[in-house]
């Protein structure tokens, strides 16, 4: 369940990270 997690807290950091980025390159 642990491991579960974890997977799932770097798979939604991801999509985060993906978006935040995006938010970025659309100010410039």
């Amino acid at each position: 369940a642990a491991l579960a997690g974890m997977v799932q807290k770097r798979m939604a950091g991801a999509m985060v990270a993906r978006e935040m980025e995006k938010a970025m390159k659309e100010r410039q």
